[in-house]
């Protein structure tokens, strides 16, 4: 069975506490890489989600993470059996350091090509932080192509903590189903996601803020 993956970064930057997007060393704690479901992998930190996508014509690696999870993440998707050549296309949840600073040291490593949503590409292209948080450049790297949005059934993030990354890791160890396959809970949290931004955006306007 075929499922649309969502990666969730809409509105969660001015949600994200300064000091976690100032913090030198995330991504910096290694995971070792697992199975999430199907084709999809885990190859991320402890702090900082990275996913791969096993297929026929090679791996699609969701998000680099900072610079220090590049030999993270390289170090996983060999451990999973694979050559970093195999990288075919790298992906990015949103355009926050946290999540792409080491995307042009992996399209070096493994030549893979840079797809990016919307307003993402020309961000990661010039290597600034163009979103409300502005929270850091990187080094910019061309991005190959620009993608559209789909509808999801797979629920990650790029923070494990919220999609209740280690609790559903202990759950599917249960061999109860995959708590992975999340649309619901993929609605919901974008749902608050969007309550809160919009409190927010009324109170800064009211000048209560």
């Amino acid at each position: 069975m075929r499922y649309a993956l969502a990666l969730v970064f809409v509105l969660t930057a001015a949600f994200v506490p300064a000091a976690a997007r100032q913090a030198p060393r995330m991504g910096s704690q290694p995971v070792e890489p697992y199975k999430v479901i199907g084709n999809i992998y885990y190859v991320g930190s402890v702090d900082v989600s990275s996913h791969i996508i096993v297929t026929k014509q090679g791996l699609i690696l969701i998000d680099t993470g900072t610079k220090e999870m590049v030999p993270i993440v390289q170090s996983s998707i060999q451990k999973l059996g694979h050559r970093l050549s195999d990288v075919k296309i790298i992906l990015s949840s949103h355009a926050h350091w946290d999540h792409v600073e080491g995307h042009a040291a992996m399209k070096q490593a493994t030549g893979a090509r840079i797809m990016a949503v919307g307003e993402d590409a020309a961000s990661i292209s010039s290597g600034k932080d163009t979103s409300a948080a502005n929270a850091g450049g990187w080094t910019p790297v061309k991005v190959d192509r620009v993608l559209k949005e789909l509808r999801p059934d797979v629920f990650l993030a790029q923070h494990g903590r919220l999609y209740g990354m280690e609790e559903k890791m202990q759950r599917m160890k249960t061999g109860a189903g995959n708590p992975f396959i999340d649309p619901e809970g993929y609605r919901t949290f974008v749902a608050a996601q969007e309550a809160a931004y919009l409190k927010q955006l009324a109170e800064e306007r009211s000048g209560s803020r």
